[in-house]
């Protein structure tokens, strides 16, 4: 049997007879059988000294016969074991040592074939090897590895995560090694794309490698290496690229992947990570909000998205035509439209704003509002293309907050980074009390830390001072009702509302009070024309009876609620609130009350001419609008203090008596005669006595 037919007997799990393959095979397996019976590090170096002397006892001839090594799975497993962090550096070098040999005996056709199995060992190592042990790994990278060119496709990320901690120390001897180890990698793959993908999934995955990684991004793209393709550009590619240039398209090789990599390292409890990231999202064009590649609604081609999965295979050629199919199995999510892409970026973006660190939030406006050079222009791309998702990402976080406020079994949100709870593990249950008091508290006071760190630049203010006065106002109003029935204990229920009434004054403080007066009256306006206000302060439960007359939409008892809740905070006492806007609010209310009225004398004679019954539901969702609007009506009208000038009391004159108009009206409305049967006497019958026990 030659050398030939040997290895592919071995190479089947077969078995050869005599033969230096089958010496081979005898003396390693007994050499490999040693290392079950070591007991610390010195046997496992004497274990690898006997691997290392057979292999250099039956080294192969200069025309590379018998280079196939038997049992290499077994083999690539124990030198695995042996370079684990636990052992010491004498035991890496021997390993290394065994390394070298291996690689030097199979040739660079059958190490393609075979580093995947030796890479569970190899590829942690520089993580946390030692200064002695970086010189022979990284000759083994450079000798024997990235020689292997396209054949490394398959293992690219593994290689990058393996590289990638010898960036960490910028002043180490080994740090220009690296870099030029990586970019020979790059080359060697000879596909951007595909090395990009690995850097980003480094990011997405790896915590520990982010920052490195992040600036390892940044490098490149300020280089400017990643521009002209890999590969010849046919017309077909180019429309599935979704017409992107070759640098944008190595930058983004993903959507999804570079979108869910950056709200990975957003959420990452380490700062630095969080501006690395921003560093990143702010000096690249292909992440302007305008007019980046990465929020265009153009598809890109997601085709070849074997190797952009979480699981890369290990083996097997890879496929790099734009037009092949893939299975749905192989493929990542669908790539998201433009916008959607913008809103989930934003919301972790903004969210970074909750940690109230200065250099994080001024990379964060300073990407919201999109460089531009004059306030104008700032203010202008701030409500084209971020007030929209801005306004909803605080309906999230309400939203959010009131889930955790509702949770019965203590069930939170809890975001990477922010809580390490690993520690807690085995803690009492006034721990776990404590925790989910914490988790909860920092939900809710979140949404004011986002929105009074997008007030503190000028360019956002002008846009969200038209607005946000008003939502913030309804979102602590919705957040007090949940706190006050949550299962929290009453001690953590008062500081949690002292909390969300100081932070309600900041944002109210912030915003200034003349544009809280204006918002209301705004409101009030609308809800008097019988419109709808874009502040949406309507509740979902009350919008099954909004229709009034004529298609008007019907002021509803949440609105007047908002709005008592709202001036509770505003100094009514001050000039301006009692010469212009306490009278402006009345005369709205009170006009809003004839809307109200109207609707209801609608229905009633809808209903008569009809001969039908009203509609309890829809009669008291009416009923319980006029209380809430009267409630708000003498408020502000017990606001007005005793100094007020003649013409003011001639107008509150005025306005109560219509309010006792409106008053006896709906009081008509709701009194009905009762039938004729209950006037009749009581038939009492003597006849019979009962005894009440």
């Amino acid at each position: 049997m030659d050398s030939d037919e040997e290895e592919r007997t071995l190479e089947r799990g077969g078995k050869v007879r005599g033969g230096k393959y089958g010496a081979l095979r005898s003396d390693l397996a007994s050499s490999l059988a040693a290392f079950d019976r070591a007991q610390d590090w010195a046997d496992l170096i004497h274990d690898l000294q006997r691997v290392n002397r057979v292999l250099l006892k039956y080294s192969p001839p200069d025309d590379n016969q018998y280079a196939y090594i038997p049992d290499k799975t077994l083999l690539a497993r124990r030198l695995c074991q042996c370079v684990t962090p636990s052992l010491p550096s004498g035991v890496h070098l021997k390993a290394m040592e065994t390394y070298h040999l291996v690689f030097g005996r199979i040739g660079p056709k059958r190490l393609a074939k075979d580093l995947a199995l030796y890479s569970s060992g190899l590829f942690p190592l520089l993580a946390h090897a030692a200064t002695p042990l970086k010189v022979p790994l990284f000759s083994l990278y450079e000798t024997y590895v990235i020689p292997l060119g396209e054949a490394l496709r398959d293992l690219c990320g593994g290689l990058v995560v393996a590289f990638l901690p010898a960036l960490e120390d910028e002043s180490s001897e080994f740090y220009p090694r690296a870099l030029a180890l990586l970019e020979r990698l790059r080359l060697a793959v000879n596909h951007n794309v595909l090395f990009m993908s690995a850097l980003w999934r480094t990011v997405l995955t790896v915590s520990s490698l982010r920052l490195i990684a992040c600036n390892y991004i940044r490098s490149l793209i300020e280089a400017d290496v990643l521009r002209g393709p890999t590969k010849p550009t046919t017309p077909t590619t180019s429309r599935s690229s979704g017409g992107m240039d070759p640098k944008a398209r190595a930058i983004i090789p993903s959507v999804p992947l570079v979108q869910s990599a950056f709200c990975a390292a957003f959420e990452d409890s380490n700062v630095l990570v969080k501006r690395a990231a921003l560093d990143l999202l702010i000096s690249t064009s292909e992440f302007d909000l305008a007019e980046g590649a990465l929020f265009q609604d153009s598809p890109i081609d997601e085709s070849n998205s074997n190797w952009l999965s979480s699981d890369p295979p290990t083996s097997g050629p890879i496929n790099l035509d734009p037009n092949a199919s893939q299975s749905s199995s192989e493929r990542i999510p669908k790539i998201l439209a433009g916008d959607d892409v913008r809103e989930k970026l934003i919301r972790s973006v903004v969210y970074v704003l909750v940690a109230r660190e200065l250099s994080l939030s001024k990379r964060v406006l300073s990407w919201l509002v999109g460089f531009r050079g004059s306030e104008p222009e700032a203010e202008r791309f701030f409500e084209s293309h971020v007030h929209p998702f801005v306004i909803r990402n605080v309906d999230t976080e309400c939203a959010k907050a009131e889930r955790a406020l509702s949770s019965n079994e203590g069930e939170l949100e809890y975001r990477k980074g922010i809580k390490d709870k690993e520690g807690k593990k085995g803690s009492s249950k006034d721990d776990e009390e404590d925790s989910k008091y914490e988790t909860i508290r920092h939900d809710v006071i979140g949404i004011y830390r986002i929105v009074s760190g997008l007030l503190d630049r000028k360019e956002i203010y002008m846009v969200l001072k038209k607005e946000i006065g008003l939502q913030m106002i309804q979102v602590t109003s919705r957040l007090l009702k949940k706190v006050a029935s949550s299962n929290l204990s009453s001690k953590e229920i008062n500081i949690l509302q002292q909390d969300l009434n100081h932070a309600l004054k900041g944002i109210i403080a912030q915003v200034g009070f003349s544009h809280i007066f204006q918002q209301i009256a705004d409101y009030l306006s609308v809800l008097t024309q019988g419109g709808l206000h874009p502040s949406k302060l309507v509740s979902t439960s009350a919008k099954a009876n909004m229709a009034g007359p004529r298609g008007k939409r019907l002021p509803q008892e949440d609105d007047f609620t908002t709005l008592l809740f709202a001036v509770r905070y505003l100094p009514l006492a001050s000039k301006e609130a009692q010469e212009e806007w306490i009278p402006a609010f009345v005369e709205r209310t009170v006009q809003s009350f004839a809307l109200l009225l109207e609707a209801r004398q609608a229905r009633l004679s809808d209903a008569e001419g009809h001969g039908q019954s009203i509609d309890a539901d829809s009669g008291e969702n009416t009923d319980r609008s006029l209380r809430a609007g009267l409630e708000f009506s003498i408020w502000l009208l017990g606001a007005l203090n005793r100094n007020s000038t003649t013409s003011q009391i001639r107008l509150m004159k005025n306005w109560i008596y219509q309010l006792g108009i409106f008053f006896w009206i709906w009081l008509d409305g709701c009194i009905q005669i009762a039938p004729m049967e209950l006037y009749q006497p009581l038939a009492i019958d003597t006849t019979k006595e009962e005894v009440l026990v």
